[in-house]
Order: structure tokens, then C-alpha cells, then sequence
């Protein structure tokens, strides 16, 4: 799976398999100079579809280092570095160019190399990430992981 974000304005384009997804800032309908101000610097966002259907919310909590995704099937709040989604442990090794996300080894044989889940990559020059997938624990989380990282990776040039 293959889910590609990117920044337009103060939006976040999100396409997943065809599908484009759009995440707006909290308080994109409330008019007002205060409102605008709110708008640039908050860290929370909500995910439309093409119908303009609220499909989930995306936060990126800066004092807890986490990424929180809440959708109708449940709440996931995604620690980093290390995170758990569906009971599956979880290593994100960032790098300025992009990031890899490997299971954690439960167990102490060694003989085994963990298969890379994520690979990302960074445009800097066109403020987009591009997130590739091999793990099907992650593709219900994946749009919302990117965006969330999209959201990170704001927060740090404000």
C-alpha cells in the first residue's frame, strides 16, 4: 500500500490507493483574524474524503512525542520511536530524507532479520512524503500515520 501526502496552503492532501483525502486544520470554518492565527499553528487536524465525510481526526501531541488518531473503530495513540498498533511493537528510525518503521523482535532468536514494515520517503524541496507499506497490521492506520508525521515534520519549521 501506498500513501502519498503532501502540504497546499494550510491543508494536507492525503491519496491512498486513488482515493485523495484532505486534512484541515481544527477550526478551518471559523472566520477571524484570531481564528487564522489558530489555524497556522495548531497540530490538529481533521481527515475529509471526497465527499467532504469527516472520516477521522489527526493530533500530533509535541509534549508527549505521539501521534493520536481517533476514527469511528477505535482511538490509536502512537508513541515515538516505539509504538504499538494491534499488539505489534513497532521502531521508527528517522532520517532527514525519510524513515523506516521495523517490527521489534519478541523474541530472543537473533538468527531472524526483522522485514521492514514502512519505508518513507521526503521531499524537501516539495514538502511531500511518500509512505510505502508492507505490513497489512498498518494499512488501517497508514493515511492517518502519514498525515501525522506530515503534521510532525510542520510542527518543527513553525
Amino acid at each position: 500500500m501506498i500513501v502519498k501526502v503532501r502540504r497546499t496552503g494550510g491543508n494536507i492532501v492525503a491519496t491512498e490507493n486513488d482515493k485523495t483525502f484532505i486534512a484541515k486544520p481544527e477550526g478551518w470554518d471559523q472566520k477571524g483574524i484570531i481564528n487564522s492565527l489558530k489555524r497556522a499553528f495548531t497540530l490538529k487536524y481533521e481527515v475529509f474524503d471526497e465527499t467532504n465525510l469527516l472520516v477521522s481526526q489527526v493530533e500530533y501531541n509535541s509534549l508527549e512525542n505521539q501521534i493520536i488518531i481517533r476514527k469511528k473503530s477505535g482511538n490509536v495513540a502512537i508513541d515515538l520511536p516505539t509504538f504499538c498498533v494491534n499488539s505489534a511493537v513497532y521502531h521508527i528510525r528517522e532520517k532527514m530524507t525519510g524513515l523506516s518503521v521495523t517490527p521489534v523482535q519478541t523474541t530472543r532468536d537473533q538468527s531472524s532479520d526483522a522485514v521492514m514494515s514502512i519505508e518513507a520517503t521526503k521531499s524537501l524541496t516539495e514538502y511531500s512524503m511518500k509512505f510505502t507499506s508492507y505490513d497489512e497490521n498498518m494499512h488501517p492506520v497508514l493515511k492517518e500515520f502519514a498525515i501525522g508525521f506530515m503534521i510532525r515534520w510542520m510542527s518543527y519549521l513553525y
